[in-house]
């Protein structure tokens, strides 16, 4: 099977039945375990090195016709990068024109008296802003839009 992430196709292989509670996938050349914590309505919710992931399955057809479905609340905000916890921002290190990579430092924000580094989750433009340093935020709250991508 081909999946796809941060714009890049993966070949993957695996042998899993449903019902188990371990994934064994090899990921291009890697080996991957991943606990399987349950399934959704459209996939499955997985653990890998402690961090908890939404895994959609599609056949074909249904990837085809997704394109057609309306956008539900949770892919409105796609292009964005909103607070994950209800905290303090310490820093953004971004401004509006700059050009991110996947996995580079946003802002740190603090909850509970620990610090915690906003990542961008893919490539983009910075379009807006949302927050500056001192603010407090909420869960959810815009912290930075970045631009659609050219298509």
């Amino acid at each position: 099977a081909k999946i796809s992430f941060f714009n890049t196709t993966h070949n993957v292989n695996y042998d899993w039945q449903y019902g188990e509670r371990l994934l064994e996938l090899q990921v291009d050349s890697d080996l991957a375990i991943l606990q399987v914590l349950g399934d959704t309505h459209d996939g499955f919710n997985v653990q890998f090195c402690g961090t908890k992931l939404n895994i959609k399955t599609q056949n074909a057809n249904e990837k085809t016709l997704s394109q057609f479905m309306p956008l539900d609340a949770a892919d409105s905000n796609k292009n964005a990068v909103l607070s994950p916890m209800p905290g303090k921002i310490i820093s953004i290190d971004v401004a509006v024109g700059d050009k991110v990579n996947a996995g580079q430092q946003i802002g740190i924000i603090e909850a509970m008296k620990m610090q915690n580094v906003i990542r961008a989750e893919f490539d983009g433009v910075i379009k807006t802003v949302g927050c500056a340093a001192g603010d407090s935020v909420a869960v959810d709250e815009l912290i930075v839009e970045f631009e659609e991508p050219q298509k």
